[in-house]
């Protein structure tokens, strides 16, 4: 446990350490909480114990919340980290097919070890520049066109800007439904205007 605190100074300059209720590392789990507080005394980093969320009287954990996420369960997921999902990255260039149907979209490329959720159509707040806007979020494969690869596109609503290469938030309120394969670009267009009604209505609702 003390080689690993020295490691963690070094490499990362360490001054400070948040752990849960029963957090231990090292060997055997040594490191408790009193012993990590005494390295912490004799190596000049300080150690924060936090009690963990409890949700329906059951403790919340990372992995329930992470599974939430990629199911798609945002209200879920939500609740237990007590605050809105959110992801974040920056805008990507994309196939610009987007804009070809009249809905131009931010393609958000994000670290490939960020949780994201499921396939599908999501109510999201886009945050650019200290700026908040309503935005329809899609994340999936684009299966009407055969698309190759996951993406996550997000048209913001009354936003005319281009957003190539400038980091944006997202954060997302509800999940409106699954990622679907259309016959034509026309029933395409058809479902995305729905999308983006329903998002007007879901994020404007007091």
């Amino acid at each position: 446990a003390e080689d690993f605190a020295g490691l963690l100074q070094q490499k990362l300059r360490m001054r400070g350490l948040i752990v849960g209720p029963d957090f231990a590392m090292g060997h055997k789990r040594e490191g408790d909480i009193e012993m990590l507080t005494a390295l912490g005394s004799k190596m000049g980093f300080t150690v924060q114990k936090v009690d963990l969320m409890v949700n329906g009287g059951k403790a919340v954990r990372s992995t329930q919340i992470r599974q939430a996420i990629a199911s798609g369960d945002i209200s879920a997921a939500s609740e237990m980290l007590g605050r809105r999902f959110s992801l974040s990255g920056k805008v990507g260039q994309g196939e610009k097919r987007g804009r070809e149907l009249g809905f131009p979209t931010a393609n958000l490329d994000v670290p490939p070890d960020m949780a994201v959720p499921a396939n599908g159509i999501y109510a999201t707040f886009a945050y650019v520049d200290g700026q908040r806007y309503m935005a329809a979020t899609s994340i999936g494969t684009r299966p009407t066109f055969n698309g190759i690869g996951r993406t996550i596109e997000a048209f913001l609503l009354e936003f005319d800007s281009d957003l190539y290469n400038r980091p944006v938030r997202l954060e997302f309120v509800q999940r409106l439904r699954d990622e679907l394969k259309f016959d034509d670009v026309e029933a395409l267009l058809d479902q995305m205007n729905i999308d983006v009604q329903q998002t007007r209505e879901i994020l404007q609702a007091p």
